[in-house]
């Protein structure tokens, strides 16, 4: 979440709350969509984000249920 929330701030130039915001949402599948990454990267990254956050939280998920 934290290289997340660094990497939005900086690519995106938005403020710090932001891209803790939009991680956060991202990675919770609840997408608001009230912001969207603007550039070719950070959609890169954000599609990189959802897929390692998603199978870290399945991970977590299995290991809490052993």
């Amino acid at each position: 979440m934290g290289s997340g929330t660094v990497f939005f701030h900086a690519a995106e130039d938005w403020s710090w709350i932001d891209p803790l915001y939009f991680t956060i949402i991202t990675l919770t599948t609840v997408g608001c969509g009230d912001l969207n990454p603007t550039k070719p990267g950070t959609k890169i990254f954000t599609i990189i984000l959802i897929l390692i956050g998603i199978g870290l939280l399945l991970a977590f998920i299995e290991r809490l249920a052993r």
